[in-house]
C-alpha cells in the first residue's frame, strides 16, 4: 500500500473575491503538509479552505475533470503568471 507523506500547496485560494478584477492574493502562498505516511485529519476554523484542499487533493489523484474545474478556480489565473 502507498502512502502520502507530503502535500505542498502553491498560490492557491483567493480570498479577495472571484471576479476578474480583484487582485490576486493566495491564502496559501507556499504550505506544507507532512503527514509522515500517516492518517491524518485537517483541524482549521471555518472558511480557511479545508473542503477546496480536499477537493484539489482528490484531483490530482483522480483526475475528475469536475474537481479539476473547481480547482482551478481557485488558483492563481495566467494573468499573474503563477499558474
Amino acid at each position: 500500500m502507498s502512502t502520502i507523506n507530503r502535500i505542498e500547496i502553491a498560490n492557491f485560494l483567493n480570498l479577495n473575491g472571484e471576479g476578474e478584477s480583484e487582485a490576486w492574493d493566495p491564502r496559501y502562498r507556499v504550505v506544507t503538509f507532512n503527514f509522515h505516511g500517516q492518517s491524518t485529519a485537517l483541524n482549521m476554523t471555518n472558511g480557511v479552505g479545508k473542503t477546496s484542499n480536499v477537493e484539489a487533493w482528490l484531483a490530482l489523484l483522480t483526475r475528475d475533470p469536475q474537481l479539476i474545474s473547481r480547482t482551478r478556480e481557485k488558483m492563481a489565473p495566467e494573468r499573474d503568471g503563477y499558474y
